[in-house]
């Protein structure tokens, strides 16, 4: 059942154009105002295989999160690769920080069919978007009996379970240092450490080894990277963790 929209979440008119990285122009088919973010889809003029043809992406605030049929996949999947380093068996109890568009939780669904995934979220407005406009786009994560949305401060959110088998930082790259260093503080990241017995986390813009040596003081070890795909090309790692 789909509940109804946030009070604090409105429709902006749309299409209208956009000023793109590239330097052309895209055109916005859907946008909302959260409290917390600009919430886009754009359709943006590219070329596949010689051909024109507009892909559509999703934008916060103005950034790229992800371009369907381009590297909306390529992110996910190395985030989803940890799986095969670990017992899935084992595995009954799934967050998910951030990943309000609920790509992420629609693959692990699938994946872990006997586990629930929690999806930790600030924005009340994305999982509305994502549940009633573009379900598709996370193989209607938000529909699976065993993808359940928390709606608040992730970091806060996490420290309600004792332990987790398996934790997804999947945040929003930081657009500034203050940002930056607020999400991948050690306080912050500590909550999640001291919780968590598997990991994949994206490094956000901030040095991967920074957050790898962090982790090794609450007894993790490194047990696989990934390479995150921006729109653009390579945006940063993801770190596979372990409890030794």
């Amino acid at each position: 059942m789909l509940a109804a929209q946030p009070v604090k979440c409105k429709r902006l008119k749309t299409p209208y154009l956009v000023d793109l990285v590239t330097g052309k122009k895209g055109k916005a088919i859907f946008a909302m105002q959260s409290p917390y973010q600009l919430i886009e889809m754009i359709l943006i003029p590219s070329k596949v295989k010689g051909k024109k043809k507009w892909l559509r992406g999703l934008f916060l605030n103005g950034e790229v999160q992800y371009v369907v049929g381009q590297n909306k996949e390529i992110y996910h999947n190395a985030h989803a690769k940890i799986l095969r380093k670990i017992p899935k068996h084992s595995i009954r109890k799934v967050a998910i920080l951030g990943g309000g568009d609920g790509v992420l939780a629609g693959k692990l669904a699938k994946l872990l069919p006997k586990a629930t995934i929690y999806v930790l979220e600030l924005d009340p407005c994305m999982i509305y978007v994502f549940k009633k406009y573009f379900p598709r786009d996370n193989d209607y994560a938000f529909y699976q009996r065993n993808v359940k949305p928390i709606i608040g401060d992730a970091f806060e959110n996490i420290k309600k379970f004792d332990s987790v088998d398996l934790v997804f930082v999947d945040l929003p790259d930081a657009l500034d240092s203050k940002r930056l260093e607020a999400l991948y503080s050690p306080e912050q990241l500590g909550k999640v450490f001291g919780r968590a017995k598997f990991l994949s986390i994206y490094n956000g813009g901030v040095d991967p080894a920074q957050i790898e040596s962090l982790a090794r003081k609450y007894g993790f070890r490194v047990i696989g990277r990934g390479l995150a795909h921006g729109w653009l090309g390579a945006i940063g790692f993801i770190s596979h963790l372990g409890r030794i």
